[in-house]
């Protein structure tokens, strides 16, 4: 499964936020590990290596959850878009991956 815990995210911008680095740091770094799990996801859900719908839906929705915070909108409503037609169509297995 692609996203296999959703209390992943939270702990990670608590870490960030642990780091007590400058703002502006602060925010590229988290603009950086949403924009990389989206990069990795898409990947993911290219080669097929996605499991069932539901888990490809969910992780869009976690790593759109990503995006959002980082104020990157425009990316995030593309993969709110995506996780809905994964949770439509189902298990993607053997299809031409058509959300990509």
């Amino acid at each position: 499964a692609i996203c296999s815990s959703s209390s992943v995210v939270p702990q990670v911008w608590q870490r960030c936020a642990a780091l007590r680095l400058d703002h502006g740091i602060l925010a590229s770094f988290r603009a950086w590990i949403a924009t990389s799990a989206e990069t990795w996801l898409r990947q993911r859900l290219a080669q097929g290596d996605s499991g069932d719908g539901a888990a490809s839906a969910a992780a869009c929705d976690t790593v759109g959850w990503l995006l959002r915070e980082v104020s990157l909108h425009h990316r995030a409503a593309a993969l709110l878009q995506d996780a809905l037609q994964l949770a439509l169509c189902g298990d993607m297995e053997g299809s031409g991956s058509p959300v990509l």
